[in-house]
């Protein structure tokens, strides 16, 4: 759906995008003067009745073509999520980054998918991301391999959440119902990385209160 906001923004980098056709100089001060942050927002949440859910929202990408569906609109794709059942692990994601690859990946299923058939969490999120993104084969012929997610895993007594992107950097927040206040935390590549190839992971446990779920 088209609104005058996103209308009058789509004018805006058109005419720049127009302006530096005649002019060589020009559109380095505009990029200088912007914002260019991507702006996909996810979530996980786990209840007490062990139910898990995910969701994803994307503003997109400037000058999109009509018709274009980013990674948000794709279930299985921005998000996913797996109940925990009996023994076994219940786990969720919520993917960020280049809309087109994720989708050429699977990006949020196949983490999760990953976590239900590995004892280790991390290991599982670092074998996808290095295994089936970075070095994906549908992603060959892209110089830069842009993507994040944050995952969140549990079963009866314990729950992992681990994030990674290889993105310059990706914020995220987690709270349990035992903290008073959020924990924020700007997650970034080191300066030796390099954006689009390294891989940034990170992750903290939490340990579930006895009868959490009812």
């Amino acid at each position: 759906m088209t609104t005058e906001k996103s209308l009058k923004s789509y004018k805006k980098y058109k005419r720049r995008l127009s302006e530096c056709a005649t002019k060589n100089e020009g559109f380095q001060k505009h990029q200088e003067g912007s914002s260019f942050l991507m702006d996909t927002v996810g979530a996980i949440c786990l209840d007490t009745s062990g139910n898990i859910s995910s969701a994803v929202s994307s503003g997109g990408i400037l000058l999109k073509h009509p018709g274009r569906i980013g990674h948000a609109a794709m279930f299985g794709c921005g998000c996913w999520s797996h109940n925990c059942e009996e023994d076994n692990f219940g786990v969720s994601c919520s993917a960020t980054g280049s809309g087109e690859q994720i989708i050429r990946t699977n990006l949020a299923s196949k983490c999760c998918q990953n976590v239900l058939n590995k004892d280790n969490p991390f290991q599982a999120i670092q074998e996808t991301f290095t295994n089936d993104f970075v070095n994906s084969p549908l992603l060959c012929n892209d110089s830069e391999k842009l993507g994040g997610a944050i995952v969140l895993s549990y079963n009866q007594n314990n729950a992992e959440l681990v994030w990674a992107h290889t993105t310059d950097s990706m914020c995220l927040g987690y709270m349990s119902t035992r903290d008073k206040y959020p924990k924020v935390k700007m997650s970034r590549l080191s300066k030796e990385s390099k954006m689009g190839e390294s891989l940034c992971l990170g992750g903290c446990a939490f340990k579930l209160t006895s009868g959490h779920f009812s």
